[in-house]
């Protein structure tokens, strides 16, 4: 990408990523009354509708000259986001971060060989980071060779995780012990704090939240005291040290529990905060019931691949 084109787009990345916030943090729109838009531009239109959305919408300079008009209900945001990207022939994705919205005539196509892995193996890396889109699916050609059209941000996105994945991977072991590193996408590995003074409110990372876990297996391939977890925050990642096993098991304990929030969780979330930041939550639970069930399960299923 040319300088002055990045340079371009990191502008108008922190110019709605700011005015999105002043807005979340005085309310213009009132929760509950419809929304009047006459002949008002779509970056001032979805600048409003970040609002309830519950995240910065970005808006390309193709699609941003374009005018709406109409009555909106603020209420129900993602079904407003969709019925206007189609009555105005606008083609966009969520990165968790921010909704990115384009023009359709600027859709990209790219076309990628990969060499260690297969595309269904990088398909299945797309569901666990939260980037596997439905309507901008990866079309393969051959085992190793696949086409993706799309927004271009999300394109970009797809190209950057094919090349951060498709490498030889190697088996490191010390004797008995094996190594292992794993990437965690969608939460922190290390505790966070947040707040201060009484309002302090401690958020476990994933790599307490495993350790939890471990600590209540009185037996099993899990319950060994030398299995070692190690949170390493600079590329938020886990270094796990044990029994190839215990490697094994444990990384596909992490893809249990790293799965992506979807758009309507984090909108729901962040007005939650949004209404009350004063009150900070009694106390964080370790697990979401949706990631205890997941847990549940991985247990189950690994317990009996392990059985005689």
């Amino acid at each position: 990408m040319p300088a002055d084109s990045a340079n371009t787009t990191n502008h108008y990345w922190l110019g709605s990523t700011l005015l999105w916030g002043a807005l979340l943090l005085v309310s213009c729109v009132a929760w509950g009354e419809p929304y009047e838009a006459r002949d008002e531009s779509l970056d001032s239109f979805f600048t409003a509708l970040a609002v309830p959305l519950g995240m910065p919408v970005v808006v390309s300079r193709e699609a941003a000259h374009k005018r709406v008009s109409g009555t909106f209900d603020f209420e129900a945001p993602q079904q407003v986001l969709e019925a206007l990207a189609r009555q105005e022939g606008l083609i966009w994705h969520s990165d968790g971060q921010a909704v990115h919205l384009y023009d359709a005539a600027e859709a990209r196509t790219s076309a990628v060989a990969l060499r260690y892995i297969s595309v269904n193996r990088l398909r299945g890396i797309m569901r666990r980071t939260g980037l596997d889109e439905s309507r901008y699916p990866l079309r393969d050609s051959g085992v190793r060779t696949f086409y993706v059209s799309g927004p271009p941000s999300y394109v970009n996105q797809v190209l950057r995780l094919a090349q951060l994945t498709d490498r030889q991977r190697s088996e490191l072991r010390v004797g008995a012990h094996a190594f292992g590193v794993v990437q965690v996408f969608n939460t922190s590995v290390e505790d966070r704090q947040y707040g201060t003074g009484a309002n302090k409110v401690s958020v476990p990372g994933i790599a307490s939240i495993i350790r939890g876990l471990l600590a209540s297996e009185q037996k099993g391939p899990l319950a060994d005291k030398n299995l070692t977890l190690i949170a390493y925050p600079d590329t938020n990642s886990l270094l796990i040290k044990g029994k190839p096993a215990q490697v094994s098991l444990i990384e596909k304990l992490v893809e249990e529990l790293d799965v992506p929030k979807q758009l309507n969780e984090i909108s729901s979330w962040r007005a939650e905060v949004s209404r009350d930041e004063s009150k900070p939550p009694a106390g964080p639970p370790l697990l979401t019931a949706a990631q205890y069930e997941r847990v549940q399960r991985a247990f189950v299923r690994l317990g009996r691949e392990r059985s005689p």
